[in-house]
């Protein structure tokens, strides 16, 4: 009973040291304590812009290994950036599949089955164990998990209640089945809690970390605007139907075409299937539409410094 305590506790702590800010609960600078545990991560892959985030979490605990399907999704234009961290590949298959939403747009979704993630974890012997998401990796750990109830166990929830509408039931038992194993929740903001509470979770089991942003791109200059800059929209990501980016550029063309006397610039940063849609409109004479593609990041950062 001790060691679980014990453990529930530091599962605890890492749950609020996820969700915190660095702050004790009296708001001082002193840094939350090391948890005296050997954390393993089973995710997808790592977006280079949460590698800052996991580096300062390797920093609490005292071992962190990322166990990933692969090491970047085939429609992603990042290069893996790990520096500084434990990852391990795992022996993985993947399928692209098509998925309809119910609200009418469609997406390609990439299903991982990594095969080694109970071989792998029988090795790590992790005193922390999270998992990502509700998919087939976490139905893995879950299953090392069940013969080890005392391993403490978090998911992370990155879907919302509005992505996950028409998933269908076999999806939804899986679930419902999955937060029965875990320990805590980890999401990135109110429409994840909706979504576990449509999962019968506690709310106090649900910690809140917010998408991170990568440091160098925090933006220290002026926020005053001149008219012709206020004017000024930058969209970064994929161009592809989910995003929404189509409809956007028709309503802002509608805008530019009623107010002729406004210019008005809208830089798209990224690619997508729906970029050449973009090419092909017919934009008024205030309305400059400059479509860089796929950028490195310092490309990223200059426009976020316009």
């Amino acid at each position: 009973m001790t060691t679980t305590v014990r453990q529930q506790s530091n599962s605890h702590r890492l749950a609020t040291s996820l969700g915190g800010d660095g702050f004790d609960n009296n708001g001082s600078a002193d840094r939350l304590p090391c948890v005296d545990a050997h954390v393993v991560l089973v995710t997808n892959f790592i977006p280079p812009h949460l590698s800052p985030m996991l580096r300062e979490l390797s920093q609490r605990v005292r071992k962190l290994t990322i166990l990933v399907s692969t090491p970047m999704e085939s429609n992603r234009g990042w290069e893996p950036a790990w520096d500084g961290l434990d990852v391990v590949v795992q022996r993985t298959t993947t399928w692209s599949l098509p998925w309809r939403h119910p609200s009418g747009f469609s997406d390609t979704v990439h299903v991982h089955i990594p095969w080694d993630t109970i071989r792998q974890l029988r090795q790590l012997q992790p005193d922390i164990l999270i998992s990502d998401e509700f998919g087939l990796r976490t139905l893995f750990a879950a299953c090392y998990q069940w013969r080890r109830p005392r391993l403490p166990f978090l998911i992370g929830v990155g879907m919302t209640d509005h992505t996950e509408k028409g998933r269908g039931w076999l999806r939804y038992l899986l679930r419902r089945w999955l937060v029965k194993q875990a320990d805590f929740f980890a999401v990135t903001g109110e429409g994840g809690r909706r979504y576990l509470r449509s999962l019968k979770v506690a709310s106090e089991r649900v910690f809140v970390v917010p998408y991170s942003a990568e440091p160098k791109a925090l933006y220290h200059g002026p926020v005053q605007r001149t008219d012709e800059e206020a004017r000024r929209l930058l969209f970064v990501g994929q161009v592809i139907e989910r995003k929404g980016i189509v409809p956007f550029t028709k309503a802002l063309i509608r805008y530019a075409q009623r107010h002729p006397d406004r210019p008005i610039e809208f830089v798209v940063v990224g690619g997508g299937p729906q970029l050449d849609i973009l090419k092909a409109m017919q934009l008024p004479a205030n309305l400059t539409m400059p479509l860089l593609g796929p950028c490195k990041f310092e490309q990223v950062l200059a426009q976020y410094q316009r």
